[in-house]
């Protein structure tokens, strides 16, 4: 799992930065954002977008010089099938030099391949299945996985609580499954 210790608008400076250094000479690096705009996680994509504003407004040096153009693509439910529709959108027709946003692990699931094939930096703000990363190299995530809480809490279950079984309740897509295979293995 890659995961790193700042932030995620600063890890995408920094992959702008990487992606001008590399050789590109790109006056404007296009950055594809897909989140849910609309929808049941509307809040959320809401809240990273604002984040990413933020970022950018008190950080304006932060890119060395190169403009920034953010692309928005709404991911809606949490499916994986609009999210995949819009970065084949983004990479085929806007031509966009680096993809980020995934709230919902379905919507980066079904992007991962989309970044390996086309070649782009994929960077995950929230999408919690631990083996995501493992789907492309192009693949990096800035928050967490859901092994975090789960094998912290199997290994409390029987560490503090001195349980000797347990019944974990877990929701039926691969974030859940996540959490109950962590929380067994720390159990």
């Amino acid at each position: 799992m890659k995961t790193t210790g700042i932030g995620p608008t600063q890890l995408l400076a920094a992959a702008v930065f990487a992606f001008v250094s590399a050789g590109v000479s790109a006056q404007t690096v296009k950055i594809g954002v897909v989140l849910p705009y609309s929808g049941v996680g509307a809040e959320f994509g809401h809240q990273v977008d604002r984040g990413i504003q933020t970022f950018m407004k008190m950080n304006p040096n932060a890119f060395g010089g190169v403009k920034v153009e953010l692309v928005k693509r709404d991911s809606k439910a949490p499916s994986g099938a609009d999210a995949r529709v819009a970065v084949q959108e983004l990479i085929a027709q806007e031509k966009v030099d680096i993809l980020t946003g995934f709230i919902y692990s379905p919507d980066a699931i079904a992007s991962g391949p989309l970044a390996t094939e086309g070649k782009k930096p994929m960077i995950i703000m929230n999408a919690g299945t631990a083996w995501i990363t493992t789907l492309s190299p192009m693949i990096s995530r800035v928050s967490f996985s859901m092994w975090h809480a789960g094998h912290a809490m199997g290994e409390a279950s029987v560490g503090t609580l001195k349980a000797k079984t347990a019944v974990v309740g877990y929701t039926d897509f691969p974030p859940g499954k996540d959490s109950l295979d962590a929380f067994k293995r720390g159990f």
